[in-house]
């Protein structure tokens, strides 16, 4: 019966992959080929500054030259905002209501 909620979690999934990509300057292809990820980056009292992305050493270096902003040969800095999608929001309501429709009819 999960069905129905798996896909819209695959589809914010696959959102979050997107959105990534274009902010990295690389396609959703490549991202898929390298090894990363995503930690916030927060002030003592919990803040949110922003997010890293840290990329492992064993990365495909042609695609690693490609990301725009990295730092270090390993990491890239970004805003608290730009990992926001209001899309996301929309679509995990939308998986809610299913899961709790699907849930009543069981």
């Amino acid at each position: 019966m999960g069905s129905n909620k798996d896909y819209w979690l695959d589809r914010i999934e696959e959102q979050k992959n997107s959105r990534l990509a274009a902010l990295l300057g690389v396609t959703e292809g490549e991202l898929e080929q390298i090894a990363y990820e995503i930690d916030g980056d927060y002030s003592n009292d919990g803040l949110l500054y922003g997010y890293v992305v840290r990329f492992g050493d064993d990365n495909d270096p042609s695609i690693m030259a490609k990301i725009d902003g990295l730092t270090s040969g390993s990491y890239v800095c970004l805003s608290q905002w730009d990992l926001e999608d209001p899309e996301k929001d929309e679509l995990e309501r939308k998986a809610e209501v299913v899961s709790n429709v699907l849930y009543s009819y069981s």
